[in-house]
């Protein structure tokens, strides 16, 4: 069954998702070629702070013989809305030194590739990264996601304490994937397997919104724990000067059903 994704263009509104180049519209079409989207808006998140404001998008492949590749470049820039070192050091203390500092800028070019198969339900989504430093300091990113539930769906992660629909508001949960379930519509976020056999991310939802970490299965336990530790987990993607390095996820189309 054929699905379609909308991009946004340049943009900047109020919301958990400020700025454009992000997934706001995911959707299975049906027999007339119309759609039902239940998305709220699906961005970038690094340093549990930040986002991409976008610069420039390029068309690579139009999609006209198939496949469509769209890429959305630009720079860091501050995240309004959630701020996840805000957070813990609200819960646990000021004086807790975490390795990522989200009110940094960041020495770094991002690129936000979408690939869709012209026949498929479900959009590839990889986030590129490169260090521009000229210095000889590396940085390290965690990389993920602020997904915008839409409000009127359901969450569903199997993995998590409810083992099914629902979230624990304020404590973070490992995933596989984590759907979204509307009465008519339904999409799934889902990040690439970790080579280590762990959960492929963890995430924190407040008020619908669910800010996600990849590669690790608790964004509390991994932000607490001493920097030399963290330093050394596969989930933090550590670039050198001129250094690129990338993640990758899915975004899939559903009809409202489990099975989908």
């Amino acid at each position: 069954m054929k699905a379609h994704f909308i991009v946004q263009g340049h943009d900047r509104h109020s919301g958990p998702c400020p700025w454009g180049g992000n997934v706001i519209d995911v959707a299975l079409l049906n027999e007339e070629g119309k759609a039902h989207d239940v998305t709220g808006e699906i961005c970038t998140f690094i340093q549990l702070g930040r986002t991409l404001l976008p610069e420039h998008f390029e068309i690579i492949v139009d999609g006209s013989k198939g496949p469509a590749i769209l890429a959305v470049i630009g720079k860091d820039t501050v995240l309004d809305f959630l701020n996840i070192g805000s957070l813990v050091n609200s819960f646990l203390g000021t004086n807790i030194e975490l390795l990522v500092d989200s009110n940094l800028d960041l020495p770094i070019t991002m690129t936000t590739y979408f690939l869709l198969d012209g026949q498929s339900n479900a959009l590839r989504v990889i986030s590129a990264f490169r260090n521009d430093d000229d210095t000889d300091v590396a940085v390290h990113l965690l990389v993920g996601d602020i997904l915008d539930s839409g409000g009127v769906v359901e969450f569903f992660n199997p993995a998590s304490s409810k083992q099914g629909f629902g979230y624990a508001g304020y404590n973070p949960e490992a995933m596989d994937f984590l759907a979204f379930r509307g009465q008519k519509a339904s999409y799934a976020y889902v990040p690439d397997p970790q080579a280590n056999g762990t959960h492929g991310a963890s995430y924190l939802a407040i008020s619908g919104v669910a800010g996600i970490g990849l590669g690790i299965d608790n964004l509390l336990t991994a932000l607490t724990q001493p920097r030399e530790q963290l330093l050394e987990n596969p989930a933090l993607i550590a670039l050198q000067p001129g250094e690129s390095g990338q993640v990758g996820r899915w975004i899939v189309a559903g009809n409202g059903s489990l099975s989908s």
